[in-house]
């Protein structure tokens, strides 16, 4: 069986009658979806949160309203995917650039469950998927130098779409990807 179908099974049961439940985005979470319609098809109620503009968008195909996470100010259960896990459960995420909402509905939720099956498992983070950050456009230059500085053998740089201006969150917001070089994350001290 296919891991992140497994996994998404799993994750499926931890969805109670009338959870408010939040689901991030990737392929697990898109299996995910499909199992919560089901459930919904056979009379689960539940009120579902994303922070993916994509699993939104699947979530309304399959009739699934997703309701305004500014009017709630908690919910039970968010769940997602990521993109490296270590046995500490450290753990990479955001290649999909929804940092800040990904981060909003963990911070709300009252069980954050992270999904990832053992293709996302390493012994040691590593430098594949580079470190994302969310930014103010105004603050960009200025952040990415503090980065630079304090950790000199990194390469921290603004995400960029295929005609190399600065990709942007809904939020209208810059990506920083910082690589290599990172010990202990990105806690810099003035």
């Amino acid at each position: 069986m296919d891991p992140k179908k497994r996994a998404a099974e799993e994750a499926v049961t931890l969805i109670q009658p009338g959870t408010k439940v939040g689901l991030g985005d990737g392929s697990t979470i898109a299996h995910l979806v499909d199992l919560v319609a089901g459930a919904v098809s056979e009379g689960l109620l539940v009120e579902v949160y994303s922070s993916s503009p994509r699993t939104a968008a699947l979530l309304a195909s399959k009739k699934i309203p997703v309701e305004d996470t500014g009017a709630t100010a908690r919910v039970d259960l968010y769940i997602d995917g990521c993109d490296q896990l270590d046995h500490q459960l450290n753990a990479l995420k955001s290649g999909g650039g929804i940092h800040t909402d990904e981060k909003l509905l963990a911070a709300m939720a009252d069980v954050f469950v992270l999904l990832g099956d053992a293709s996302k498992y390493v012994p040691r983070l590593d430098t594949r998927f580079p470190v994302v950050t969310e930014l103010l456009p105004e603050a960009s230059a200025f952040v990415l130098s503090r980065v630079r500085r304090h950790y000199p053998a990194s390469t921290a740089a603004l995400r960029r779409d295929e005609h190399g201006n600065p990709r942007t969150t809904r939020h209208g917001n810059y990506l920083a990807e910082t690589s290599g070089g990172l010990r202990h994350g990105l806690v810099c001290k003035k």
